[in-house]
């Protein structure tokens, strides 16, 4: 495999090359799995992605401080926690909380080449790697949800299912039944380790929505796995990487060394690197720091994105909600009169009852010219109480009061959008949790 480099089936969302030094694969376009100072054509270096987090670390700590020497920092914000430290990956798969993936991430789109890749690269190999990437998790209650390197989890989580059932298929054969150490044992130990929370039986990996049930009787299911009957290409591609995954182990003839190999790996404390915070915006600036150096979205991509993104979600349901502007698309196409009472429908439907614009003016003007009319007057037409906070995107960001003071102004449930619903959303619905709490 040395000296492999490839692109994936004309997506664009998937590159895999290495060589002597190790392998890198890119979970979503720019965002990083890297061994050594490998680059690859449409990614940042290991290196490079290391300086621009901590880059990225150094300017949220600056502007917090010059926030509060200027006595702008809104009341209650709270000082910025954007960690990078390297963890084990048992640590990462912790029973005390979840690992879950966004609704708006995109499909598992990994192919059986690159889970068998990771397989070989950290699990079977005679020389196994010490690092397999970097990973974006903003801190919950009860879970770390993934900003970036959901794929990578899923993949992983594949693997450890695949080597799980092996080793509970061979240990039932006369060879190995009465053998010691018990290889069912050791199946057990990675269920319960690796894949199901030992406390209450829930999966310690939680994708998006539409794989759950599929994932439930299939990767989580032990010992009765049931891969029958998938229903969408991606639940296709699941179970193609699962029984390539299998194939795989079907070579190796020491069950109990395998075993071995997989507790070296995932007991590694260099094993993964985690950028980890409680704010998703803080996070978001480090993955589009990123990203800015890899390559566009596929355009399948790019729609599902749009898709999940213009749908109203709760932070706190029935009192805060966000969602990306009315017909946004990944740039400043036409805002239709359809797109516009779509949305809006939606939002009612939610019991929203205000909204909070972080439009700035230039994008407002842009959209009045798609409408006929102001923005703002269609949502107070629509029985929306509204309030307009202008903010101009990638500027920094200096609103925090304004946005304080408008929430506690208003009664009943809120929405807050800027364009995207990303950046300087996610910045606002920090500032009014902090004063919630």
């Amino acid at each position: 495999m040395k000296g492999h480099k490839q692109n994936v089936d004309g997506d664009d969302n998937i590159q895999i090359g290495g060589d002597q030094n190790g392998v890198f694969l890119s979970d979503s376009p720019g965002s990083v799995v890297a061994m050594g100072n490998i680059s690859i054509s449409g990614g940042p270096t290991s290196e490079e992605v290391r300086q621009i987090i901590q880059d990225e670390i150094r300017k949220g700590k600056e502007k917090y401080l010059s926030n509060f020497q200027s006595g702008e920092l809104a009341k209650n914000q709270n000082k910025p926690d954007i960690t990078q430290s390297n963890i084990s990956i048992l640590k990462l798969f912790d029973a005390q909380r979840k690992l879950s993936v966004p609704e708006y991430q995109r499909a598992f789109v990994w192919k059986p080449e690159h889970v068998t890749k990771l397989l070989m690269e950290f699990v079977m190999g005679k020389k196994l790697k010490p690092h397999i990437g970097t990973m974006m998790l903003c801190e919950k209650s009860d879970s770390y949800e993934i900003v970036d390197g959901g794929q990578r989890v899923f993949a992983l989580t594949i693997i450890f299912s695949a080597i799980r059932d092996y080793l509970d298929e061979v240990g039932r054969s006369p060879e190995w039944i009465c053998k010691k150490p018990s290889l069912a044992e050791m199946s057990s130990s990675i269920h319960t380790r690796l894949i199901s929370n030992i406390f209450n039986g829930g999966p310690l990996f939680i994708p998006q929505k539409k794989y759950r049930d599929f994932f439930a009787r299939s990767l989580h299911s032990f010992p009765n796995s049931d891969f029958s009957k998938p229903d969408s290409e991606s639940q296709q591609n699941i179970l193609s990487c699962y029984e390539a995954v299998l194939e795989e182990l079907r070579f190796f003839d020491n069950p109990p060394l395998l075993f071995d190999h997989l507790s070296q790996t995932v007991k590694s404390e260099t094993a993964i690197t985690i950028v980890k915070s409680d704010s998703e915006a803080d996070l978001y600036e480090v993955f589009t720091s990123i990203n800015r150096k890899g390559q566009p979205l596929s355009k399948d991509d790019i729609e599902k994105t749009r898709l999940a993104m213009n749908r109203p979600s709760w932070v706190k349901e029935g009192v805060l909600a966000k969602s990306a502007r009315p017909g946004w698309n990944f740039g400043n196409r036409p805002l239709t009169r359809k797109a516009l009472d779509e949305w809006i429908d939606q939002v009612k439907e939610f019991g929203i009852k205000n909204i909070i614009c972080l439009l700035g003016e230039e994008e407002m003007g842009r959209l009045e010219k798609n409408l006929g009319e102001g923005l703002l007057d269609c949502y107070r037409k629509s029985g929306f109480h509204v309030e307009w906070i202008p903010s101009r995107d990638f500027d920094v960001w200096n609103n925090e009061r304004e946005v304080g003071e408008a929430f506690q102004k208003l009664e009943g449930a809120t929405l807050v959008h800027c364009s995207s619903g990303l950046s300087r959303t996610i910045k606002a619905i920090d500032v009014i949790n902090a004063r919630m709490s």
